[in-house]
């Protein structure tokens, strides 16, 4: 859902529209949502000092100035002309009944007043642990890492962990969807005598480095890693002989290389990190996500097909792949049925098939990338069959991202290749990618939840690392 793209084909005459004046709403702030699919896209209006900004949480699109904001009686009309689209309402007190306008397409939009998210488990202050921002680099000085560092009153030396971000760049409380997982599950262990190093990922917050994102992969996220692991070592509170990591979804990937080439790693919590190669994960969630949307024969032929630009991507360089993808999905998708062709953009000019290829090939493009690349290639068993250190493995069974099942049986997998007696896995029904109580376990579902780590992970984690540390 990260990567998820609106493309808006849409032209408005602005003619007869009054200046802007938005007196007659009662309220600065507002929400709906659209249904795409199964998908219900949620987007927030801000209107101040005459503009609208708006906002879409699943695409981290923030404060996006509209070109036109006006008014005409009880009406709104707001418009983007880079989307290239048009939001027209009603305004009536509390609601304001409207369509968005997509691709030639009307989606109802029924506004209503912002909600402040709830978050009942957000730290507070005053708290009952040391609170400290730290920073360090790593040993060649060219990353300089910004982190908070809690740790328990009174003397002595703690055992520590440090926690590991999922894929993307993100900061050191993992922040999603107004919810900050890290920072829960640091405020929960530290009470619990356990001190928590959370780090802002490189290029991200006070974290420097993104000039290096365009070719960084998860090898250079575990090296960032080993130089918070040996920050760790240097603090007089720490026990450099209990550190461990924990690690959420592409974070258990990364805990697995910094395992294996680390002799001092105490224990790892993997927080639905994967057990099967990059490409397999890819792979199962393409078919869950189709599932939703097309009947089964057009699930397998897309596929089949992306299974082969994946293998693609995955053993040509960029020029190369981009090359052949396009020679291969031009073809192949004229072939397909009307499921696949309209989920491709394929339509009717002068009687004769068209497709838009530049915007099809989007999505194939990006895993030629560096990062997508490794990851696409990257097989757990390599590391996790050599390891013997204690092992935690944990996933929701909602989880559509890193599917449950089949992820902790490739964990299991390469443990008991290993001999490895200190392995433990838990799944949990009902949640989702986030260890959330959900419905769905769809992304789209998670700024409305208001528990962000579910109790009984938090105590779960928190016992089985007191009894690595004994």
């Amino acid at each position: 859902m990260r990567h998820l793209l609106l493309i808006f084909c849409f032209f408005v005459s602005w003619s007869g529209l009054n200046a802007q004046d938005s007196s007659q709403l009662k309220f600065p702030d507002w929400q709906g949502k659209i249904s795409i699919g199964e998908v219900k896209l949620k987007m927030i209006f801000h209107f101040k000092e005459g503009n609208c900004y708006i906002d879409v949480p699943l695409q981290g699109l923030k404060n996006f100035k509209a070109d036109k904001t006006q008014f005409r009686n009880d009406s709104v009309f707001v418009a983007f002309n880079m989307m290239q689209a048009l939001y027209k309402g009603k305004v009536a007190g509390q609601k304001i009944d409207g369509k968005w306008i997509q691709m030639g397409k009307t989606f109802p939009l029924i506004m209503g007043p912002l909600k402040e998210l709830k978050r009942p488990q957000m730290p507070k202050a005053p708290f009952a642990y040391n609170v400290k921002e730290v920073t360090y680099t790593n040993p060649d000085k060219s990353i300089t890492f910004g982190a908070t560092l809690t740790t328990p009153k009174g003397e002595g030396k703690f055992p520590a962990v440090i926690m590991i971000t999922g894929s993307g760049q993100q900061d050191r409380d993992e922040t999603v969807f107004g919810h900050k997982p890290f920072w829960v599950i640091a405020d929960h262990l530290t009470e619990q005598g356990i001190a928590v190093l959370r780090v802002d990922d490189r290029g991200i917050g006070k974290t420097t480095g993104k000039e290096t994102l365009a070719t960084a992969t998860s090898s250079d996220f575990a090296k960032d890693v080993i130089a918070g692991l040996e920050f760790l070592k240097q603090q007089p509170t720490i026990d450099a002989k209990n550190i461990g990591l924990i690690g959420h979804s592409e974070g258990g990937m990364i805990a697995a290389i910094v395992a294996k080439q680390r002799k001092d790693i105490a224990f790892v919590v993997s927080m639905a990190g994967p057990g099967i190669k990059g490409k397999e994960i890819l792979i199962k969630q393409f078919r869950k996500n189709y599932s939703q949307v097309l009947p089964a024969a057009s699930v397998d032929s897309m596929i089949v097909f992306d299974s082969r630009l994946l293998d693609v991507a995955m053993n040509y360089d960029k020029i190369v792949a981009e090359t052949i993808f396009a020679q291969e999905l031009i073809g192949w998708v004229y072939n397909q049925d009307e499921n696949i062709q309209k989920m491709f953009g394929v339509t009717m000019q002068n009687g004769m098939k068209t497709v838009n290829s530049r915007q099809a090939l989007m999505r194939y493009k990006v895993y030629t990338l560096p990062w997508y690349k490794y990851f696409l290639k990257f097989q757990p068993d390599e590391y996790l069959s050599q390891l013997q250190i204690p092992w935690l493995a944990l996933n929701g069974e909602k989880d559509i991202q890193v599917l449950c099942d089949e992820n902790l049986q490739g964990i299991s997998k390469s443990f008991s290749k290993a001999g490895n007696q200190k392995f433990e896995m838990k799944k949990y029904p009902d949640m989702n990618h986030f260890f959330q109580h959900c419905e769905t376990g769809m992304t789209t579902e998670v700024e409305d939840i208001e528990e962000t780590v579910a109790p009984e992970v938090l105590n779960d984690i928190s016992d089985w690392i007191k009894k690595q540390v004994k």
